[in-house]
């Protein structure tokens, strides 16, 4: 259900772009991406969303720079998930820090990692979640470079996940998207087509 709505929010507003990071999104959420963060107490949780936020939005700008430069499609997803977050001003200036500071040339995501892995532990639900926005984001203008497959397997490296696992996050992605694409063309179709018929009044 979060996929489907989330999709719908997202191609509604931003158009295909849209649609890509909305099924990405609902899915971390059908996941149950914050059931998955709960510790003992609020102050771990805070500790551990703090971490999300940071060790994402600095990824997704390592991702979107590996092949040499950050196109218009992963700025306007990346812009997405600003809104469909609903973060505040203050909140979208620190994320657009951390993208800024993962996009510079010669970043090393490692340590990057590292603080998420210590912070996170081994909560897979959360590594999946990151990976699905990374992979996402890699897959913005439609195509994967070389140069994203080999950061995206470097990241999945670091958190101790078998490439295939990338392949399966790619393939889910592409296979909604195009699924949902091809639904909200139909349906559009059939928009234009009622719209058309005569409406029983004289133009003349």
């Amino acid at each position: 259900m979060g996929k489907l709505l989330a999709g719908a929010i997202g191609f509604l507003a931003f158009g295909p772009v849209g649609l890509l990071f909305g099924l990405v999104l609902g899915h971390a959420f059908d996941r149950g991406l914050w059931r998955a963060l709960q510790l003992s107490g609020p102050d771990a949780v805070h500790l551990m969303r703090a971490q999300f936020f940071e060790t994402t939005f600095t990824l997704l700008g390592y991702v979107a720079k590996s092949d040499g430069r950050v196109s218009e499609a992963e700025i306007a997803q990346t812009e997405t998930l600003f809104v469909q977050l609903r973060l505040n001003a203050e909140q979208r200036l620190t994320a657009i820090s951390h993208f800024k500071a993962g996009s510079v040339s010669g970043f090393d995501p490692s340590l990057t990692v590292s603080r998420f892995k210590e912070c996170l532990g081994g909560r897979r639900q959360a590594q999946h979640t990151l990976l699905v926005f990374l992979a996402g984001i890699a897959l913005a203008d439609g195509t994967l470079s070389s140069a994203e497959r080999t950061a995206l397997n470097q990241i999945a490296a670091l958190l101790s996940v078998p490439p295939r696992e990338i392949d399966q996050l790619l393939s889910m992605i592409n296979a909604q998207a195009q699924f949902q694409q091809r639904a909200y063309q139909q349906q559009g179709g059939r928009h234009r087509a009622a719209t058309n018929e005569p409406s029983g009044l004289d133009t003349a």
